[in-house]
């Protein structure tokens, strides 16, 4: 994966030299793969395209969203664009394999509000998904393309993905500093709710979070988050809600409720170009399940 490290990097350099005036819209992607932890199973590759902008803020769509009950000192809202693939352990049959994981690909859209409150040290996210999972969501050849740019193993068991079904739901997420402020160096407590047909959950967590001056022309920070999880349905796991005929996927007695995930991460900032990695971990999602970790790699810019 060195070549994609290179190319990020060349990239970041090039948008950093961008001009102009103070910051009110970002743009940024993330690239996600086991394949940076020398792992090649369960979430195994993941995509992200964010644009966050204040003049968003003024959106109908933010009329729906639930907000913090005083005027915020930062608000700002934007689009996201998600696509994530799964896959079991064994990518090498073409059957089923029942004590596994299913092959999944999702696909979905989030519109996302989020307000800070610098007075009483807190923040609120909100967001609305729209998407699907199943064949749409085009994950089989994505993966089958990546696989044969690095010359890896081709999977075989797509046959037997999760069927195609809708994604709608809803989304919380609120921190609080402890210590410190919640825009710069903090340790924070974290809760998060997510209602959908993709993943319903409930997480309360902590996030340490260690930024160097501001005034610096190249920025550091340095954060680690550590969430503690519920999980009340996992589509990707159980096949969809509304579609119940996916040819695999795994029982509620198959399922582990409670999950444990960790994210350590650093971000390098220059000029209006910043560029990061992270490295995430999460225990055993069902019963024989191993716990599994990946990176992902992201760079953004802001105009």
């Amino acid at each position: 994966m060195h070549y994609i490290l290179s190319i990020t990097i060349a990239v970041f350099f090039c948008l950093s030299s961008i001009g102009g005036v103070a910051q009110t819209q970002q743009l940024s992607v993330e690239y996600a793969n086991d394949l940076f932890t020398q792992t090649d199973q369960y979430y195994t590759q993941g995509i992200r395209l964010n644009y966050a902008s204040v003049a968003l803020t003024k959106a109908w769509l933010n009329r729906l969203m639930i907000k913090l009950p005083r005027p915020s000192s930062f608000v700002q809202s934007g689009i996201q664009l998600k696509h994530e693939v799964f896959t079991p352990t064994d990518l090498g049959t073409g059957q089923v394999l029942p004590n596994d994981r299913p092959y999944a690909g999702a696909l979905h859209i989030a519109w996302w509000y989020t307000q800070q409150d610098t007075l009483k040290q807190q923040s609120l996210t909100s967001a609305m998904y729209l998407g699907t999972i199943g064949p749409a969501a085009f994950a089989e050849g994505m993966q089958k393309t990546i696989h044969e740019v690095v010359n890896s193993e081709q999977p075989q068991g797509w046959d037997n993905q999760v069927a195609a079904d809708l994604i709608v739901g809803y989304s919380l997420r609120y921190e609080k500093a402890l210590l410190g402020n919640i825009h710069r160096t903090n340790i924070s407590g974290l809760a998060k709710v997510q209602l959908s047909t993709l993943i319903t959950s409930a997480s309360v967590g902590a996030r340490a979070h260690w930024s160097s001056s501001h005034r610096a022309q190249l920025g550091v920070q340095l954060y680690g988050v550590a969430y503690q999880s519920w999980v009340g349905y996992n589509a990707t796991l159980q096949g969809g809600l509304f579609n119940t005929s996916s040819p695999h996927k795994l029982s509620n007695d198959q399922i582990e409720r409670w999950l444990t995930s960790l994210k350590l991460g650093v971000t390098l900032s220059y000029g209006r170009a910043n560029i990061g990695y992270a490295w995430h971990y999460v225990s055993p999602e069902f019963v024989q399940a191993q716990s599994h970790r990946w990176g992902a790699l992201k760079i953004g810019i802001g105009f």
